[in-house]
């Protein structure tokens, strides 16, 4: 009787952001069942780029370039695969929206993987995108079922 059975039933969209402090990331669009989510963000991005509320290069590529893509292109795509902690999640049908930039920053998991090596404009922009992104999904979520009106 219970509205989750178990915890992972919890899960409406597991985000998994990754990879995301080198400049001018391109983040893919992986899985089909979250691809709706996709284009969600990909639609803030595009919004906060036309109003002047991103500071990355002028110009510069959009960071989610698949708004296009329709869930037909996807096929039988099963894994990216990109082995990452949404993996397990994914296994057990937990809806996974994998924020990562590909192809890896040329310091990943090097000495050279530090702060110094972050492109601040940019991790700023994924800030404003990710905190409008959550905003547009909280207020999309129903808290509670409509209730009947009186006759």
């Amino acid at each position: 009787m219970a509205n989750f059975p178990n915890a992972l039933n919890q899960i409406s969209l597991f985000v998994l952001l990754d990879l995301l402090g080198s400049p001018a990331p391109r983040v893919s669009s992986y899985f089909p069942t979250t691809h709706w989510a996709y284009r969600n963000m990909a639609s803030i991005e595009q919004r906060m780029r036309r109003l002047g509320l991103l500071e990355s290069a002028e110009g510069a590529h959009p960071f989610l370039p698949d708004s296009a893509r329709t869930v037909a292109q996807f096929g039988a795509q099963r894994s990216t695969g990109i082995g990452d902690d949404h993996v397990p999640f994914l296994a057990r049908g937990a809806p996974v929206l994998h924020v990562i930039d590909a192809p890896f920053p040329a310091v990943w998991h090097t000495l050279q993987d530090d702060g110094d090596h972050l492109d601040l404009p940019t991790v700023r922009d994924w800030a404003r995108i990710m905190a409008a992104f959550a905003l547009e999904w909280l207020d999309m979520m129903e808290v509670e079922p409509p209730q009947a009106k009186d006759v």
